[in-house]
């Protein structure tokens, strides 16, 4: 686990879904842009509600041990 701030360059190891719609917009060996930090961060700001997050604070993703 990671904080979002950190992820960058990291690979993910859970799925990140919005809801609504429910898309994913991380999914599993996804690797983590700057892009997906930013709409994390801004997101978890905002209050959007993301489906079943492995950290229900939502200020850390799971990601692959490297």
């Amino acid at each position: 686990m990671v904080a979002y701030e950190a992820a960058e360059g990291r690979i993910a190891a859970e799925m990140i879904a919005p809801a609504p719609p429910g898309v994913p917009r991380l999914v599993p060996g996804q690797r983590i842009s700057a892009a997906h930090v930013a709409w994390l961060v801004a997101n978890r700001d905002a209050g959007v509600f993301v489906m079943d997050p492995v950290d229900p604070t939502e200020a850390t993703v799971r990601v692959v041990q490297s």
